[in-house]
């Protein structure tokens, strides 16, 4: 019995250890560590992915801030990761929280808008302001007008010589009109160069286009000149008187005519200009230029804008110079001496409205993160003025004529800043 009893305690030791040796085989504390080592292995892969996956996402919104950051947005530039700082543009700084896994293309953010300044000239180019080919009326004073309305200018009194030196001449002389040399004064002589402020703002529709809406004054001085010259015959009479002892001894009278001599001229002093102008337009940028070498971004550009312009009343003064024809006639000297001034003044346009447009280029350079400074010209356009009634030497009363169209060509620099 009692070697049973042994026997069967031997049995159940050797199971138990046979039992404890299964569970090592299949999963016990020792297979168990392995397979949590192989687990985690694994989920560091996972983790890793997910590390790539957020990489991917980060450089694609990197490489999105790289290529569409433009100048215009003012910070970064287009093609500088240099400078991240989680504005419009570039967005690598923030690229995980920004964009996570749900977006795949870059979104423009703040800022989208941005206000301008600029200041400029425009230098005219073609366009007559004072065009006399349409029927404009000459600035003649009345009183050198005969009833045909023909120019006329007598000298009664003209008088040379001395008695004491033996001889006096004088002569009773008309200067008739017949033609007028009157060239047509352009817009850029009866005004000094225009200077234009400008202010406006700025919306960021695109990545490479903004929209924008300006309001501009312009102001120049009025010039003085623009001759119109009178050409016409001179006639009469020419007496020549001797003296002996201061006592005439006799006259001699005789007739002269010439032909086609200046006998008088008139010039302008036109008053100032003033012009208040609204534009609405847009820019293309394009891909920036002199990155190995500028240390912020320089983006070429060109626009395109419409819009009206209203300019102030235009008048005019006018000087009369009229020849002397005894000088003329007897010694051949042209000396242009009586001037009659018209202090009245004549007005060439009312104040009105004309429309507007330009095309520009030019380049813009990043100045700060927020601020930028751009450089632009290009061609102006602005629609023909009407000019007032004028009154033609009948008395006729001439009314609708217009002028000419203006080109200039602007020279601006504008500054910009981000809200």
């Amino acid at each position: 019995m009692r070697i049973a009893i042994c026997a069967l305690s031997a049995v159940l030791l050797s199971g138990c250890s046979w039992l404890g040796g299964v569970n090592n085989v299949f999963g016990g504390q020792g297979a168990h560590g392995a397979h949590g080592q192989q687990a985690g292995h694994y989920g560091a892969a996972v983790n890793y992915g997910q590390n790539a996956r957020g990489a991917h996402h980060g450089a694609q919104a990197q490489q999105y801030g790289q290529q569409f950051g433009g100048g215009f947005p003012q910070q970064p530039q287009f093609g500088a990761p240099q400078q991240v700082t989680g504005q419009y543009g570039t967005h690598a700084a923030t690229a995980g929280q920004a964009y996570g896994h749900q977006r795949t293309k870059g979104q423009m953010r703040k800022p989208r808008l941005r206000g301008s300044l600029s200041l400029g000239l425009e230098k005219s180019v073609s366009g007559d302001a004072l065009d006399y080919e349409q029927n404009i009326a000459l600035p003649f004073a009345q009183q050198f007008l005969s009833n045909n309305g023909m120019f006329v200018y007598r000298q009664n009194a003209g008088f040379s010589g001395n008695p004491n030196d033996g001889l006096t001449v004088s002569s009773d002389l008309t200067g008739t009109e017949t033609s007028v040399n009157a060239p047509s004064i352009s817009f850029d002589d009866i005004h000094s160069t225009p200077l234009r402020i400008a202010g406006g703002l700025e919306f960021i529709a695109t990545p490479n286009t903004t929209v924008f809406a300006n309001l501009g004054y312009s102001s120049a001085e009025g010039n003085e000149g623009g001759a119109v010259n009178i050409i016409g015959d001179i006639e009469g009479d020419i007496t020549y008187t001797g003296y002996r002892q201061n006592v005439a001894s006799g006259s001699n009278t005789v007739t002269r005519a010439l032909r086609n001599a200046p006998i008088g001229q008139f010039s302008y002093d036109f008053s100032d200009l003033e012009r208040i102008d609204l534009e609405v337009g847009a820019r293309r940028y394009f891909r920036p230029i002199l990155q190995s070498t500028a240390k912020r971004s320089i983006t070429p550009f060109v626009g395109a804008s419409v819009g009206a312009a209203h300019f102030n009343e235009i008048t005019y003064k006018t000087e009369t110079q009229l020849l002397e024809l005894h000088d003329y006639v007897i010694d051949n000297e042209i000396r242009f001496g009586p001037v009659f001034n018209n202090d009245a003044p004549n007005i060439l346009t009312n104040a009105q409205w004309v429309p507007t447009g330009q095309l520009n280029a030019g380049l813009e350079w990043q100045a700060t993160p927020k601020t930028a400074i751009a450089f632009e010209t290009g061609v102006k356009f602005e629609g023909a003025k009407t000019y007032s009634d004028q009154i033609d030497v009948d008395g006729n009363t001439i009314a609708g004529l217009k002028g000419d169209n203006n080109i200039s060509i602007p020279f601006t620099i504008r500054g910009s800043y981000n809200f």
